[in-house]
């Protein structure tokens, strides 16, 4: 896998785990926050 491929790959991740969280409430959207925590935080800066 090369860094490009691998870089996209991070980027549709992260994009589908926000939207995710834009969808979900309660015990789930705090699982998946504390999952990608890092990288929402970095995100939202």
């Amino acid at each position: 896998m090369t860094k490009k491929t691998l870089l996209n790959s991070i980027e549709v991740t992260i994009n589908s785990t926000i939207k995710r969280l834009t969808q979900i409430e309660g015990y789930n959207k705090m699982s998946i926050h504390i999952e990608f925590r890092e990288w929402i935080e970095a995100i939202e800066e």
